[in-house]
């Protein structure tokens, strides 16, 4: 009786044991099975007149794929500002698609749109987001456009995922202005396309300035494109300003690019600026165009401003940049300023072109001037700047004076740094007199070739006289230089006089010409007299040389 107690005990012991072994991997095969799926998609939006609309979908196939659909879209547009924030959301387990949108202008004409669409399908996931804005009017108007693109799985973030893909643009002007944007981008998990695009521009009486901002992709693949233009003139003049943008990248291959003009005119005060700065960085490998410009005119009879500037840099014909700055002035009183730069990193080291002038010019008569400088950088790695002043003055029975004054920089990593400046002054009397004169250059690599000219002329009843001078320096390597000024007066003294003065510094890779001319004439009952003198200084800056020897020597 014992034994079959004993045995039917251990048999009822096996049975709950096999029992609670089948329940546990049963409820274990459930718990495996089980995914979570949620998705979510909103779109609000504030305008005259709005447009809204959100889906969100989830499925399972016949074969047991699992998938989401999610998107969120509007319109909104009005006069003064529209606005619109889309977001659309979804997930099947670890793995998940997230895209946010902001988008917003300001103007008489005020648009904006969003449009998100996210899906996962098994184990791909897509995300393509668009985000537009544009503002027109008169005044101020302005866009911008902003969104998050992030695609995950197993809680881990796609390399191409982004959280700063924005673009903005503004433009101010009395006359008319508008601003647009476009932030484009799909992405997937192993792969992304990207496209930025921004545009302002402004007219003005006085006043008018455009600026664009571009940023796209992440810290270890991203584009960048930056710029600005604003004039101002307070004689009533008008004032003109666009910015051009663009930057998209196709995964790993990028193409940004900046496109600025700018126009001021008018009397008086004149003034008009510039900046622009790109870049594309992959994978710690960044490449970087900037540059400048800057003119500050002041005319009695009037003044004119411009720059055109545009750099590129794209991952399969390389980096470029072109800029100018110019001006001209008229009036018996003058003054200009005008400066630019270019700065390149890329492949082939770090570049620096630079170039600045200043002409003045003053003459009871009239005085005209122009002024430009040009930086330049190809796709091949070829620098060059350009700097030209010319001028003229003329008066009577006063004095009539003219300056300028041309310097220059273009130096690389590689060793390069070559320098120029040049000037010419002058100084007339008499009761007729002009004065016509020139500065310019170019830098390469190769060398340096300008010239800087100046004559003055002078006479009639009376007496009269006339100060020349020209300048032209030139640096190289191992801090060489070579500097030459020439100058020459003459005066005369008399019932009817005549004086003439020319100086003139031409160089052209390092092989110096110049020339020096005065003469003076008078005619008189009684007494006259007449002189005339010039002077030539050279001068070339020691360095120091190591022989193979090992003997130091100065040249």
């Amino acid at each position: 009786m014992n034994l079959r107690c004993n045995c039917l005990a251990v048999m009822l012991g096996v049975l709950f044991i096999l029992f609670t072994y089948t329940e546990c991997r049963l409820f274990g095969e459930r718990v495996k099975r089980q995914t979570i799926v949620s998705s979510e998609a909103k779109t609000n939006g504030t305008a005259e007149n709005v447009n809204t609309s959100a889906l969100s979908d989830h499925y399972k196939t016949d074969n047991g794929v699992i998938g989401v659909n999610v998107s969120a879209s509007g319109n909104a547009a009005g006069a003064n500002s529209s606005s619109l924030h889309g977001s659309a959301f979804g997930s099947v387990g670890n793995n998940s698609v997230q895209g946010t949108g902001n988008v917003a202008s300001t103007g008489t004409s005020s648009n904006s749109s969003t449009n998100i669409h996210a899906q996962i399908y098994g184990d791909n996931q897509t995300l393509s987001s668009e985000q537009q804005a544009s503002g027109n009017g008169v005044g101020d108007t302005s866009a911008s456009a902003s969104g998050n693109s992030i695609i995950q799985q197993g809680g881990q973030n796609s390399p191409y995922s982004g959280t700063n893909n924005q673009a903005t643009a503004g433009a101010s002007g009395s006359l008319n202005s508008s601003a647009s944007v476009i932030a484009n981008q799909t992405l997937t998990w192993q792969s992304i396309i990207s496209q930025l695009l921004g545009s302002a521009m402004s007219n003005g009486i006085g006043h008018a300035q455009s600026n664009v901002n571009l940023n796209g992709g992440n810290a270890e693949n991203g584009v960048s494109a930056n710029a600005v233009v604003s004039g101002v003139n307070n004689g009533g003049g008008v004032v003109s300003s666009q910015v051009n943008g663009s930057a998209s990248l196709n995964n790993n291959m990028h193409n940004v690019s900046n496109s600025l003009s700018g126009v001021a005119n008018g009397t008086n005060d004149t003034s008009l600026v510039s900046a622009s700065n790109i870049q594309s960085n992959v994978s710690g490998v960044n490449n970087t165009v900037t540059s400048f410009g800057d003119a500050k005119i002041d005319a009695s009879g009037g003044g004119n401003a411009n720059v055109n500037s545009n750099s590129d840099i794209n991952s399969a014909s390389g980096t470029s940049g072109h800029n100018t700055v110019n001006g001209t002035a008229v009036g018996t009183n003058t003054n200009m300023n005008i400066s630019n730069g270019l700065q390149v990193n890329d492949k082939n080291g770090n570049t620096i072109a630079m170039g600045s002038g200043q002409v003045q010019g003053s003459g009871t008569e009239n005085s005209n001037s122009s002024l430009i400088t040009n930086t330049n950088y190809t796709t091949n790695g070829q620098a060059s700047v350009e700097v030209s002043g010319k001028g003229d003055a003329s008066g009577h029975n006063q004095t009539s004076a003219l300056n300028i004054g041309t310097s220059g920089q273009l130096s690389n990593s590689n060793g390069l740094n070559n320098t120029a400046s040049g000037g010419i002054s002058g100084v007339v009397n008499g009761e007729t007199n002009s004065l016509t004169g020139s500065s310019n250059f170019t830098l390469t690599a190769n060398g340096t070739s300008g010239h800087s000219i100046m004559t003055a002329q002078g006479g009639g009843k009376g007496p009269s006289s006339a100060l020349t001078s020209a300048n032209m320096q030139l640096g190289g390597a191992n801090n060489t230089s070579n500097d030459v000024t020439v100058q020459g007066s003459v005066s005369a003294s008399g019932d009817m006089t005549s004086v003439h003065s020319f100086s003139s510094v031409t160089n052209n890779n390092g092989i110096t010409s110049l020339t020096n001319f005065q003469n003076a004439s008078s005619s008189s009952q009684g007494s006259s007299s007449a002189s005339a003198s010039n002077v030539s200084i050279f001068k070339r800056k020691k360095r120091d040389v190591v022989d193979f020897v090992g003997e130091e020597r100065k040249v």
